[in-house]
């Protein structure tokens, strides 16, 4: 994820990088993803390491990013950290979907599925009707 952060120019290229990069690697590693997505919240994780990772980790360079987002208000205000876990929940339970057969990740829903993350949080303009 944090590849796709750093290849983007914009905010909204390193958004779409950066979600793209969570499925392209739950896609290619679906043991490994299944593994931290059990195993995250275990009790047997230490809470600093928990916390290591909603600090630095892949977390940390998202919710920069979010943060920058609503400084320059392309997102509406809101907690980044709250917007980074409520889109990486959408992805994990997309991404739990297709490994089990339920639906199929293709590129163009994978782009579809980037954009109504993005369109969820970005801040409408109130000139722009849609």
């Amino acid at each position: 994820m944090r590849d796709g952060l750093l290849q983007g120019r914009t905010i909204r290229e390193k958004f779409e990088l950066g979600w793209n990069r969570v499925i392209e690697l739950g896609k290619k590693y679906p043991h490994g993803f299944q593994f931290i997505e059990q195993y995250s919240f275990s009790p047997y994780i230490h809470d600093e390491v928990k916390q290591a990772v909603y600090t630095g980790g892949w977390c940390g360079p998202m919710n920069k990013l979010y943060e920058e987002a609503i400084q320059q208000k392309l997102f509406i205000p809101m907690n980044p950290g709250m917007m980074v876990h409520m889109h990486y929940g959408s992805f994990v339970y997309i991404l739990k979907a297709h490994l089990h057969g339920v639906l199929e990740l293709t590129d163009d829903s994978i782009i579809e599925a980037i954009r109504s993350c993005w369109n969820a949080v970005r801040l409408m303009d109130a000139a722009v009707v849609e």
